[in-house]
């Protein structure tokens, strides 16, 4: 990147040889760098009466619908009383007021627990967690914030997944279900297994009379470990594990367990400025901060923040690349904060001694294609030369309002060609039928990145809207580069182009139509997302042919009037477009 700070250090790339095409395809124009804002909306020295003590291990969700965060339990911190609460509470980010919820029937007081939204906007699914001195539980409740908020204990038939404290639990909204693993029981004995919980996987449809059921997993899992954080990734339809801590030790590694074809554990590669847990030494596993991540469904990204004053992008296409953001404003004053983000407006809230909010400049990172049909592609490596670039249009943008002055390529400028201006054309580089922008860049300008990170592009429109593209590549010796495909051709075999094309909601709102360009043979995947990354339907091609399709995406409610995503899947590839129902 050009623009300092954090983003520079992953913003490097490559020399490369004279003729090879970079394609770099944009949805909306994005701000370059993607930095954030932090705002105190109640600081942590309040006198309002009614804002909750001080704490750590409680869980906070977004209720985005009411304009408010929902918070719940928590141990508060020793040096005002120590005690486990189960309170509910809810700041309204209207006025900055909170509201202290009671109810007939609450669960029992806790800390380390979980709290996931579901399919119906305005409910959320508890399970789990304990008190200071050991006591863990496995129950399961469930709190409606729809009309009066209430709490209602779940009574899954059959068994149960034994009792845990600092686990994870996702949302699987394709299948409409819980998913739970890790934390750990006992914490006066977990250095031992004693402490332990079983390395399994569970699960809980969302369904009158459920049962609790193991997940039969393939694969050597991860090691068991405690205040880890998770998302899933509908996209490709797997569980993201992310950091957390193995008998103290914190751990950056990033797992994921593949639900489709048949569910799998797989430790995945990483590159770049990937999260850890920050090392902060107390007393209690609670008060060792831990990691918040959460699905950015518009941009297909996972943003993940650590509890205090870090926050990172991870890029999920291909291997994990971690890039860690630059903030400004006024960020929390201590650790142990637990966090909640709202995709609606970009924001992440965190809350333990007050409340802040981190706005995002940037919604997410435009993605780069270097040669198509190459899955990471072969750059040979300290050669000079004129590089293509071609910034390919979609449906929201034309890649020709760029201003070539404003293009660098990991700080390589475009190229000038004489007194007849930048070395530009218009070519419909992805077939999709829409004029993309072709510019030769400077590459002996160009620098060398560490490998695994990624070659970024920032550029700017004429009217001053900043783009910024990504793609990985791979730094390989001349020889074997030159022997691949030369630019501008088409290697042997189908087009390996992929796009959504159009998307429409049905006539009866229950649904889309989706048109799409596959990329040749392979199965092929669609799914229509809410802005929460809430599957609302799929559609699937056993194998792809190239050319044209339309499918049908059926849903079983009516989409209610907002914005929503669909994304085609086709081996390692991807495509996405946005869905606006009025």
């Amino acid at each position: 990147m050009t623009r300092g700070g954090r983003m520079t250090s992953l913003g490097s790339s490559f020399a490369c040889a004279l003729g090879l095409l970079l394609i770099v395809s944009t949805a909306a124009p994005v701000d370059a760098g993607m930095t954030g804002t932090w705002t105190v909306l109640q600081p942590s020295q309040n006198t309002d009466p009614s804002a909750p003590l001080p704490r750590v291990g409680h869980i906070m969700v977004v209720d985005s619908a009411r304009n408010r965060l929902l918070l719940h339990g928590g141990t508060i911190f020793w040096w005002i009383d120590g005690d486990v609460r189960g309170d509910t509470q809810a700041f309204s980010m209207i006025d900055h007021t909170w509201t202290n919820f009671t109810t007939r029937h609450d669960p029992s007081r806790r800390n380390g627990h979980s709290l996931i939204p579901t399919a119906i906007p305005g409910e959320f699914l508890m399970f789990g967690g304990g008190d200071f001195y050991g006591e863990r539980a496995n129950d399961t409740w469930l709190l409606s914030v729809t009309d009066i908020p209430r709490w209602t204990e779940v009574s899954p038939t059959g068994e149960t997944p034994a009792p845990r404290a600092c686990h994870v639990a996702i949302y699987d909204s394709a299948r409409n279900r819980m998913v739970v693993w890790g934390g750990y029981g006992d914490y006066q004995v977990m250095y031992s297994d004693l402490g332990r919980v079983p390395n399994e996987v569970w699960v809980l449809p969302l369904e009158p009379d459920a049962s609790w059921a193991r997940l039969a997993v393939e694969g050597e899992p991860p090691a068991l470990r405690y205040n880890a954080t998770a998302i899933y990734d509908p996209v490709r339809d797997r569980m993201l594990l992310i950091g957390g801590r193995e008998f103290y030790e914190p751990t950056g590694a990033v797992w994921a367990l593949d639900f489709s074809p048949r569910p799998r554990w797989e430790r995945l590669e990483t590159s770049g400025n990937v999260p850890v847990p920050y090392d902060y030494l107390d007393y209690t596993p609670y008060q060792w901060t831990k990691l918040w991540a959460f699905y950015d469904a518009g941009n297909d990204l996972a943003l993940v923040y650590d509890g205090w004053k870090r926050v990172w992008v991870l890029f999920l296409e291909g291997n994990v690349e971690g890039v860690e953001l630059e903030t400004s404003g006024d960020p929390p004053v201590r650790p142990y904060e637990t966090a909640a983000y709202d995709p609606s407006c970009r924001t992440l809230y965190a809350s333990a001694y007050g409340v802040w909010s981190l706005t995002l400049s940037n919604p997410g990172i435009v993605p780069v294609r270097i040669r198509p049909g190459s899955p990471v592609p072969r750059v040979p490596a300290r050669l000079q030369g004129a590089v293509p670039v071609a910034v390919l249009s979609t449906a929201s943008f034309d890649a020709r309002d760029i201003d070539p002055a404003t293009i660098r390529l990991a700080g390589a400028p475009a190229l000038l060609h004489g007194k007849a201006g930048y070395q530009v054309r218009t070519q419909d580089v992805d077939h999709d039928g829409r004029a993309d922008l072709v510019v030769n860049v400077d590459g002996g300008a160009l620098e060398y990145g560490e490998p695994g990170t990624s070659l970024f592009l920032d550029a700017g429109t004429s009217d001053g809207r900043p783009v910024w593209g990504r793609a990985a590549y791979e730094s390989v010796p001349p020889a074997r580069a030159l022997a691949d495909p030369a630019p501008g051709t088409t290697p042997a075999g189908p087009a390996l182009n992929l796009a959504v094309e159009r998307a429409v909601p049905l006539a009866s709102r229950r649904g889309a139509e989706v048109a799409i360009r596959s990329g040749g043979p392979g199965p092929v995947r669609i799914a229509l997302f809410d802005i929460q990354g809430r599957t609302l339907g799929t559609a699937e091609l056993p194998e792809g042919s190239p050319g044209a399709r339309t499918v049908r995406i059926e849903t079983p409610a009516r989409l209610a009037s907002g914005v929503y995503f669909v994304r085609v899947h086709q081996g390692d590839r991807s495509a996405a477009r946005r869905l606006i129902v009025f």
